[in-house]
Parts: structure tokens; C-alpha cells; sequence
């Protein structure tokens, strides 16, 4: 990667969402945990944010959880092993809640790249928004990403708090649509 900058805010983000992120010669180790403890891993080589952002995206895209599935299960009985869960349909939601997790990886590389970050941890945006549509767009990632992760007390109160601002800013309308879809 040529730019450190790109580098480290990459990893950065990708922290905040609860990966862990290791990065030499080119090549990005991503690694995490399914919500049944299964161990993720994913190995990219790029030379730019861009190409990592779209390898990224095409993993995503291609990632299929029955065969992910298939993988965890015995061929005879069909239950879980080497520590997956013992039920097939456990298993398998535990691939789909993995294919959620990429997704939203993917995501966030493509802001980094784009130039466009967002603290996903979450509300640094870079820039107040300039118009009430703005504002409802920013609320409407806001609700997808906290419906996505878990998020500490410190990040809701940073959202309540920056949303409040936004709020205050555009007046009534918006206050009382943010504080009727639990923004504020």
C-alpha cells in the first residue's frame, strides 16, 4: 500500500468493527469471531485501498453459507464439529451472521477508500450534514450500522449527542422525527 495514511486508517476502522486487522507486504489478514465463536479469517492482497475495497466486496458477494455450512458439518450425522454448533440450522445462521459481518467490512474499506469515513464506531462523520436530508441519511446509516453490532454505551451516547447537534441545528421537524425513530 503506498499511502500509510490509507494503511493505518484502514485498520483503524476495521478495529472499530471488531476485526482484527494484520497488514504486511501488501497483503491484509482480516480475523474475527462468529457470534458461535467460529474463527474468521480472510487473506487479501492489494496494493491500494481501492483494490482492497473491491476484493473485499467481491469475497462478500461471493460467499456462500451452505457451503460454509457444509464445511462445519459431519458428512454422516450432519451435526456440528470441531466446535461449531451441534444443530445443522445453528450452524447455518452462524455462516449467514458471518456473511453480515464481510458485508459490513466491505463497507466500511469502500468509505475508507472513497474518502468518505465514517467513525463506525461510529458518529466522527466528517462532515456536518448541510441539508435536513443529509441529516435523515446520516440517521438512517446510523440505525443500520447500530442494528448490525454491538456498540458500548460511550458510542450510543456519542450518537444521541451528535444527532442531538444535528437536531438543535435543523430545528423542530427533524428533532421530532429523530426523537420518534429513537435517534435521540
Amino acid at each position: 500500500m503506498k499511502n500509510l495514511t490509507d494503511e493505518l486508517t484502514a485498520i483503524m476502522v476495521t478495529n472499530e468493527l471488531g476485526w482484527r486487522v494484520h497488514f504486511c507486504n501488501s497483503v491484509f489478514e482480516f480475523s474475527n469471531h462468529s457470534p458461535a465463536g467460529q474463527e474468521i479469517s480472510v487473506c487479501i492482497e492489494a496494493d491500494s485501498l481501492t483494490s482492497l475495497a473491491s476484493q473485499l466486496r467481491d469475497y462478500y458477494e461471493s460467499y456462500d453459507c451452505s457451503e460454509e455450512t457444509m464445511l462445519w458439518l459431519d458428512p454422516i450425522t450432519g451435526h456440528g464439529k470441531n466446535g461449531a454448533p451441534y444443530e445443522m440450522i445453528d450452524v447455518y445462521k452462524d455462516m449467514e451472521a458471518v456473511q453480515q459481518m464481510l458485508g459490513v467490512l466491505a463497507d466500511a474499506i469502500q468509505d475508507v477508500a472513497l474518502g468518505s469515513i465514517k467513525n463506525y464506531g461510529f458518529v466522527k462523520t466528517l462532515t456536518f450534514p448541510e441539508t435536513i436530508a443529509e441529516a435523515r441519511e446520516q440517521a438512517m446509516e446510523w440505525q443500520r450500522v447500530q442494528s448490525q453490532q454491538s456498540m458500548s454505551y460511550g458510542e450510543i451516547s456519542e450518537a444521541t449527542e451528535y444527532f442531538s447537534e444535528i437536531a438543535k441545528h435543523f430545528g423542530v421537524e427533524i428533532e421530532e422525527e429523530f426523537r420518534e425513530n429513537g435517534i435521540i
